[in-house]
């Protein structure tokens, strides 16, 4: 039995959703910040569709998370129902019917099972954070729909940005608008120290319960974590959170009465809700992930965050109640910033994932992608691929099918 019915403006649409899938393959829900979506439609379409649900998340903590609020949703333990599935951690059995996995663990599915089979319904949240594993799921889930997997079903979620070409590249998709659950929040804009900012929320009645500050990494987070340290009355916690933390440091940003000062990367910009949240700290930065010219290797890279994101990264304080933002950047900084975050196919190096493609007999060249990848960093990766000897003549060799199977970068 679903437990908490029609506290979400999701609820409300549920039994349309449901419907729906009767008469289309694919659908799009675009929900504001507080509708429900990941939590409430999976668990609603257990044992209403004839096979198993697939949800693939951008985050380990976010795909942990919503698995475990959906087995109590569901009220059952993880593990059975509802199963989760993330590197090195994996809790599911015979009985799950809802697996939530990270969008990076698909193409290994795939490669152990190429028509999907135990699976009827596929669902990808939080499209909008545009990662190259989204991009290729959607382009490898509509050619199976289209070949061997007519029955397969695709809901794509997402936050209510522009997702007007979305709906084009999704021909014949029901559109579903969700409204969220969000109260009025101010915004302020004062150039500043960080800790500063925090300490300003922290004697703001607009503020009353827990703070969330943006910053762009571990490092950044441990400083301000040491810096804050002999400032913050001892009743008040101070609380990283980053996906390279145990889980048991992690939960301490969910669990707990006390007042908390939760230092978080862009982990909880939308994938995560952490609760009685009243007031935020963004420093408009994140670490983005790009690749150096000059070697081809992944690098991280110290970014101005979108308006996009700026704005989801408000909308975390007006959850509860009334909220408070304060923006380590001035109006006309914000005003600059790019309108989306471009996506992860246009600005990383693409080997590693041209080689996955090769190895599952598609031609990276030839597929139907939402958005294609730069030629020019499409010929690099061939280049690449090529000289080290993966592929030959644009076909994998066994020595790029070994290399495939490995979680590293084929360089």
């Amino acid at each position: 039995m679903i437990l908490e019915p029609n506290n979400f403006p999701m609820d409300r649409q549920l039994e349309e959703v449901h419907s729906s899938l009767a008469n289309h393959d694919c659908l799009l829900i675009k929900a504001e910040t507080g509708a429900g979506k990941t939590t409430r439609l999976p668990p609603y379409l257990v044992g209403k569709t004839s096979g198993k649900i697939l949800v693939l998340e951008p985050r380990r903590l976010a795909a942990k998370l919503s698995a475990q609020r959906c087995a109590e949703i569901l009220n059952s333990k993880i593990g059975t129902i509802v199963g989760h599935h993330i590197r090195f951690d994996k809790v599911k059995s015979e009985e799950t019917q809802l697996l939530f996995i990270t969008e990076g663990l698909f193409l290994p599915y795939l490669r152990d099972d190429p028509n999907l089979k135990d699976y009827s319904t596929i669902i990808l949240d939080e499209f909008h954070e545009r990662s190259i594993h989204t991009d290729m799921a959607i382009c490898l889930i509509k050619h199976l729909q289209a070949t061997t997997r007519p029955d397969l079903k695709l809901i794509v979620m997402s936050a209510t940005l522009d997702t007007s070409a979305l709906e084009a590249y999704l021909d014949g998709a029901k559109l579903f608008n969700v409204p969220g659950r969000v109260f009025p929040i101010e915004i302020e804009h004062q150039e500043m120290e960080t800790k500063k900012a925090v300490l300003e929320l922290l004697h703001d009645n607009r503020c009353p319960k827990n703070i969330l500050v943006f910053l762009p990494g571990m490092g950044a987070i441990r400083m301000l974590q040491d810096q804050l340290r002999s400032t913050v009355p001892n009743d008040i916690e101070v609380i990283p959170l980053h996906s390279s933390l145990p889980k048991k440091d992690q939960n301490k940003a969910f669990t707990g009465n006390k007042k908390k000062i939760i230092l978080s990367t862009n982990i909880a910009e939308t994938s995560l809700t952490i609760p009685n949240i009243t007031g935020v700290v963004d420093t408009g930065t994140e670490r983005r992930a790009s690749f150096a010219p000059w070697s081809g290797m992944p690098v991280l890279q110290l970014e101005k965050i979108s308006k996009a994101s700026a704005t989801q990264r408000a909308g975390r304080a007006g959850r509860v109640q009334n909220g408070v933002v304060i923006r380590t950047y001035t109006q006309n900084d914000f005003a600059g910033r790019l309108s989306f975050t471009p996506p992860q196919i246009k600005r990383v190096e693409l080997s590693h994932y041209i080689l996955d493609l090769l190895d599952l007999g598609f031609d990276p060249e030839e597929m139907n992608w939402f958005e294609a990848p730069e030629e020019k960093n499409l010929t690099k990766a061939l280049e690449l691929l090529n000289f080290i000897g993966a592929i030959k003549d644009h076909k994998i060799t066994e020595c790029g099918q070994y290399l495939a199977k490995l979680p590293i970068h084929p360089r």
